[in-house]
């Protein structure tokens, strides 16, 4: 059995960093792919989906977008950046064919399709 490691790094010029764990149990650097200030990410079935802390040039909202993860473990592709309508979302939750966020400056929790652009955003 295979085990794989994901890390985000949260940099301008940060991503997903992809590992494998060797059968010493030590890391193995397999891939990465490239996104701008990934903060957290949760994995659906053969999807990752990632928040990103403020992907657009003079607009602070975070946004959500969506990786392929295919059976070898690496990832592949990505979606277009969904907006949150909140800076600094900090929690990320998928069910099914929802994703649920919290947006922590904001004070506002999203809800956003997967399959339509529904969305939802409550503040309180």
């Amino acid at each position: 059995m295979n085990y794989h490691l994901y890390i985000a790094a949260c940099d301008e010029h940060g991503g997903i960093l992809h590992y494998r764990l060797g059968e010493n149990g030590i890391p193995v650097f397999c891939d990465s792919i490239p996104l701008p200030r990934p903060m957290y990410f949760c994995l659906n079935g053969s999807q990752m989906h990632v928040l990103l802390r403020a992907p657009w040039n003079g607009n602070q909202n975070s946004a959500l977008c969506t990786l392929d993860i295919i059976p070898d473990g690496s990832l592949q592709g990505s979606s277009d950046y969904r907006s949150t309508e909140g800076i600094v979302a900090c929690h990320l939750s998928a069910v099914e064919d929802m994703v649920y966020t919290a947006n922590y400056l904001s004070g506002s929790l999203t809800r956003l399709s997967l399959t339509s652009s529904d969305m939802q955003t409550v503040t309180h």
